[in-house]
């Protein structure tokens, strides 16, 4: 079985590579924007291709050549924070780039299975009561991410209609791990509270934006075998919420962080310059469909993941 991973050197992509190792008949393949990023890649120089989506001959040329049977498109600008910032980036990478590879796979392996990756952030959510979110849910693009997010969705249905491609879309809650760059919120107070371990003599506060919004967090490794069962058994043309089904505060993650850390006199406060133009207060996955067709359910706590993240930064 051969297997494509785009964005395989980044945060999921990794922990995807070490799930699907454990499979001796998959030959895995991976697309990675830089040279840099092959040390970051654990497979065989040769099924390593540098390849930048947004570039739709480099992107034809190694479908050309690689031919595979699923396809996991990971390759993505990710941050909600990042696409306000650079608008274009991410509607190029995230629209462009996703098209550009299922045009190239229709022509070189037309049967070939996709695993696409949306987010949460596509729901409109504007009440508690709405919670959990349900596919069914109205969308709505509060932010440049999610509107390239529903734009790739749209995309990709008009390829399941017109092509034999098995596109399997997903809406991905949070998910959080060993790894993850701090440019994300859990990694980022992870890192600033084990600089505060090391240096006693630093101020144990955390800066932090809005700590009582509400995120259905999931561990990456619980996240890369629910991938793995879906690009399975995921029916094509369906779209699945992959997420835990519960939702946490950031104050409880900052508790949790506060409880595994060395220091015991870490506090936090806001940071006007970290709160968003939008922000919605509470994701929250409806996982029966998901759980339906896979059996899939999380093995890993909150509590477990930041343990973890905070044991690998210290190393």
């Amino acid at each position: 079985m051969k297997i494509l991973i785009t964005g395989a050197a980044g945060f999921v992509g990794r922990h995807l590579i070490d799930a699907l190792k454990c499979f001796k008949e998959n030959e895995i393949y991976a697309f990675v924007l830089n040279k840099n990023e092959f040390q970051n890649v654990e497979l065989p120089a040769e099924r390593i291709f540098q390849v930048d989506i947004t570039n739709i001959k480099n992107v034809y040329e190694k479908i050309e050549i690689i031919r595979p049977d699923i396809v996991y498109h990971l390759a993505a600008q990710s941050s909600v924070g990042l696409s306000w910032k650079n608008p274009a980036l991410t509607y190029n990478v995230n629209i462009t780039g996703t098209v550009n590879l299922l045009e190239a796979l229709s022509v070189y392996c037309n049967d070939a299975r996709v695993l696409l990756i949306g987010s949460a952030e596509q729901y409109d959510v504007k009440y508690d009561t709405e919670q959990p979110i349900a596919e069914s849910h109205k969308l709505v693009g509060n932010n440049h991410y999610s509107v390239s997010k529903l734009a790739q969705e749209a995309a990709a249905g008009l390829f399941i209609k017109n092509t034999d491609l098995q596109i399997i879309r997903v809406r991905a809650f949070n998910h959080i791990g060993a790894g993850q760059e701090t440019k994300f919120v859990i990694p980022d107070w992870c890192s600033q509270v084990i600089s505060m371990e090391k240096n006693l003599h630093k101020e144990a506060c955390l800066a932090v934006g809005n700590v009582k919004v509400r995120r259905d967090f999931t561990d990456v490794r619980d996240i890369v075998n629910c991938y793995i069962l879906l690009a399975q058994n995921g029916v094509s043309g369906e779209i699945y919420n992959v997420g835990s089904g519960v939702s946490r505060s950031l104050e409880d993650v900052l508790e949790i962080i506060k409880k595994n850390s060395t220091r015991n006199d870490i506090k936090w406060k806001v940071d006007e310059n970290k709160l968003r133009p939008t922000d919605i207060m509470e994701l929250r996955a409806d996982v029966r469909k998901l759980k339906s067709v896979t059996g899939w359910s999380p093995k890993y706590s909150l509590d477990d993941s930041i343990q973890w993240i905070m044991e690998e930064m210290r190393k």
